[in-house]
């Protein structure tokens, strides 16, 4: 389960006499594609530290994270607000214990709530600051959770007050309680953003405060729920019209509320598109209170379409197993767009292998399956695959198979067989696969002659020119294995 729940509005706290920790105040110049695409790489592609969650839920123990991890989750608050034209926050540690037991009693109880009942799991008189004080989230913590709160999914998030509240003008601190998932006994990953550290508010870089902003946004971030606040302003009776390059676009306004500001939210019709950027007017009219009683911005959707990945290689069957060893790559597209894996140029091994495909319902899985026996002296196989998904972008990967050598137990079957003609008769000859078990008696079948032995040639009798079938058997022990071949006796 996914799921967040906003604080209420509350009086503008007074800053305490507390140490407060900050990072970077850099803005992002929304103006500037580039550089809006190389920010949100940096930050969304850059490796979450760890929590190094010192607590226990089975113990009602919040514990504490690494410095690192709560200042990683500041980091990404922070980048949401310079993308919305807004200063940094910084990271209050006080508050810090409060949101982590509030964190710990929504992970316990795996429901929300910012009002727990004393009886709750893990309740403290702490942990209920940290849940009334706090955005809660409940399936996600760290930078996460975060995203969770700027999307603002759910019937009951209209208002967007997650996203109002982390990008408010009058917003001075953060501060941050995460608890992982736990197995035994089960809980829920759990985040609490302590969010009531505030200060007179500042003057946003466009006046009021939209997400998406306007300037060059990525796709990723660019959510269902749009929103607009201006302090001072009333949108009470505030309509929004967003035309598109195919001219105006549906919109449903879902909320006019004041939440941390009066603003609209609303929610465009949209098409998908990942090939190129897509430029929307909005028009905000019928505002009071304001400068103007108009605001229409342009938001550009700069495309962050990654190309299918390789995730996992599995290699089933042996050395000795000839065609039936598969190799098994399994890929993923991020966007969960539909695409297509073929062999690349200069792709290797290629020519040994059939690329095969099988799809059930959505899902398509790839096997690389040999043409004819492998060679079971050569233990690895190269292949170049080119990975394209339904909007373009491709990539091409280079995967290495180590085919493995059977363990020392299994009997590998004969192969490679011969027949030729001498004057005491028709002497069949096959080769062995030098691994795993050794054979202790080979049985030739060819039509209804059969001969036995325990090397690796037999003279049968009276065979006529043509073709044959000949079955070899090896056994040992007990165990035994058939290889048939089709051999031309000339």
């Amino acid at each position: 389960m996914v799921s967040i729940l906003c604080v209420a509005l509350l009086p503008l706290v007074t800053p305490t006499n507390t140490q407060v920790l900050a990072l970077r105040s850099e803005g992002i110049d929304i103006s500037q594609r580039q550089a809006v695409i190389d920010a949100y790489l940096s930050e969304f592609e850059r490796t979450e530290p760890a929590m190094e969650f010192t607590g226990n839920v089975s113990t009602c123990s919040p514990g504490t994270t690494s410095t690192a991890y709560q200042l990683s989750v500041l980091q990404r608050a922070n980048w949401y607000r310079q993308m919305a034209g807004l200063p940094d926050v910084v990271y209050n540690p006080a508050n810090h214990a409060a949101a982590q037991a509030g964190a710990l009693i929504s992970a316990a109880e795996k429901r929300l709530s910012h009002t727990p009942a004393a009886t709750a799991k893990c309740f403290t008189s702490i942990g209920y600051t940290g849940t009334s004080s706090s955005n809660l989230a409940l399936g996600g913590a760290g930078v996460r959770a975060i995203d969770m709160y700027i999307e603002d999914l759910g019937d009951n998030n209209a208002r967007v007050g997650h996203r109002r509240w982390i990008l408010s003008p009058e917003l001075r601190g953060l501060a941050t309680g995460d608890v992982p998932y736990q197995s035994s006994p089960q809980s829920s990953a759990a985040n609490a953003l302590f969010v009531f550290d505030t200060i007179p508010p500042v003057t946003p870089r466009d006046g009021g405060v939209a997400w998406p902003p306007p300037g060059y946004v990525p796709d990723k971030v660019v959510f269902a729920r749009w929103s607009y606040v201006r302090l001072g302003a009333n949108f009470a009776n505030a309509e929004v019209v967003v035309t598109g390059p195919g001219g105006i676009v549906p919109v449903t306004i879902e909320n006019r509320e004041d939440v941390m500001g009066p603003g609209v939210v609303f929610t465009p019709t949209l098409p998908v598109t990942r090939n190129a950027d897509t430029q929307y007017t909005v028009t905000i009219s019928g505002i009071t209170g304001a400068p103007s009683s108009t605001v229409s911005y342009n938001v550009v959707i700069v495309p962050i379409n990654k190309a299918p990945r390789l995730v996992d290689l599995d290699v089933s069957g042996h050395r000795c197993s000839g065609r039936e060893v598969h190799v098994n790559p399994y890929f993923t597209d991020d966007e969960f767009d539909d695409f297509t894996v073929e062999y690349a140029e200069n792709s290797g091994d290629a020519e040994q292998f059939t690329l095969q495909v099988t799809q059930y319902g959505v899902e398509k899985y790839y096997t690389l399956r040999p043409k004819k026996s492998l060679d079971p002296s050569r233990t690895t196989y190269s292949f170049s695959l080119r990975m394209t998904d339904s909007f373009g972008a491709s990539s091409v990967e280079t995967i290495t198979a180590t085919i493995p050598a059977p363990s020392s137990k299994t009997l590998c079957a004969p192969r490679t067989f011969t027949m030729k003609r001498t004057k005491s008769g028709t002497v069949v000859k096959w080769s062995t696969v030098p691994l795993g078990a050794k054979a202790t008696r080979f049985i030739v079948k060819v039509g209804s002659k059969t001969c036995s032995t325990s090397k690796t040639t037999c003279v049968l009798k009276d065979l006529k020119k043509g073709r044959h079938r000949v079955s070899v058997t090896a056994s040992r022990k007990g165990s035994q294995v058939t290889t048939s071949q089709i051999v031309v006796l000339r």
